[in-house]
């Protein structure tokens, strides 16, 4: 199907680092993700959701515990590097696996 390589691209987990304050992405296989802050190993906030891949872009929805409205993740991938632009996801991603 179209952008099957991209979709493939994007999946797996994505971090911040691993230190102090940092987020964690993670694209599954069967289309769910979830996006946690963490402190150290400490997850400060956490949602899990659903993700389909629209003309290139990343669109999540289903958002849950926090029931936030669909919307598009601003972000470019390059490499083993993801890097979202806007929102509480914001920052430098690199691939863990």
């Amino acid at each position: 199907s179209r952008g099957l390589g991209d979709v493939y691209k994007r999946q797996g987990y994505w971090s911040t680092g691993i230190g102090g304050t940092h987020k964690l992405l993670s694209f599954d296989e069967d289309g769910t993700g979830s996006f946690g802050i963490y402190s150290n190993a400490t997850p400060i906030s956490f949602q899990m959701f659903d993700y389909k891949i629209e003309e290139g872009r990343i669109y999540i929805y289903d958002v849950y515990p926090d029931e936030k409205t669909p919307y598009y993740l601003d972000c470019k991938i390059s490499g083993t590097t993801l890097k979202v632009e806007t929102g509480s996801e914001a920052g430098t991603y690199k691939k863990q696996k």
